[in-house]
Order: C-alpha cells, then sequence, then structure tokens
C-alpha cells in the first residue's frame, strides 16, 4: 500500500514517539504555541472522516484537525498547532452527508450501570455520636 500521508506530517511522524511534541522556532510565539501530534491507533473506517473535535477546533471540522490514514503504520494522525494549555477533545466521524457521529470511536457509555449507597445520619444535641437512621440502595439501571 502506497503511504498517502503530506510530506510534513511525513517528517512529523518519523520522529513523534522520540519528542511528542515540538516547539515552534518561531521566537514571537514560540514559547506559547507547541506542534501537537494527534494519533489514534484504530482500524480503518470506511466511507468515514475522523476529526480531532472539542474547543481547541472551536467545535467546527476544521481540515486542520482532520487525521489522515498512514496506511504503512495503520494509525490515524494530524499535526495542529496549538497554544499549550489544556485541552478538552474528542475523536469524532463525520459521514459524507456531515453527520458527526461521536459514539463510532469510543462508543456510548450512556447505559453504563452504577450502584450508589445513600446513608442519611442524625447527630442529637448534645451527642457525641452520630446515629445511622436511613439507608437505601440505589442501581442507576435498575431505578
Amino acid at each position: 500500500m502506497r503511504n498517502n500521508l503530506p510530506d510534513e506530517l511525513r517528517n512529523s511522524l518519523t520522529d513523534y514517539k522520540l519528542r511528542g511534541t515540538q516547539l515552534t522556532e518561531d521566537a514571537t510565539y514560540g514559547s506559547d504555541y507547541v506542534n501537537v501530534i494527534f494519533n489514534l491507533q484504530t482500524p480503518r473506517v470506511s466511507g468515514k472522516k475522523i476529526y480531532v473535535f472539542g474547543a481547541m477546533s472551536d467545535w467546527q471540522l476544521r481540515p486542520e484537525f482532520e487525521l489522515i490514514w498512514d496506511a504503512e503504520n495503520e494509525i490515524y494522525l494530524c499535526e495542529a498547532l496549538l497554544k499549550q494549555g489544556f485541552f478538552d477533545y474528542m475523536f469524532v466521524t463525520v459521514d459524507r452527508q456531515g453527520n458527526i457521529d461521536d459514539r463510532t470511536i469510543d462508543g456510548s457509555w450512556a447505559d453504563t450501570e452504577n450502584d450508589y449507597s445513600f446513608l442519611v445520619y442524625f447527630r442529637d444535641f448534645g451527642s457525641t455520636y452520630d446515629r445511622l437512621v436511613g439507608y437505601q440502595n440505589f442501581n442507576s439501571l435498575l431505578n
């Protein structure tokens, strides 16, 4: 299979495991920005594009956040220049009609089961201890 990565991304891939991130060389903003390489190791998704999606992309499907399939390494890659900081993001797929799906890559955990125990205590005026006066178990799927 032919590797279809652009040269600038191929060069970044060559040593991304060694450097992780690379500071830009422009002194006017070099201390504030960093080239970040996003990589997603997953089987190839046919008929859909994959994007890095979140506040850093202004919740938009921006071309610089589209992941490119690297057939040689069997991994999706994207490199973006970001201001240093904390970023919350997810990987989304986009079909030919432009529909965004955030479950293809990570799945859905909406039906995750959780068990909760509620304990209610009471301390009488002048007392030196708490008394258990109520107890209830709750299951998120059953109740």
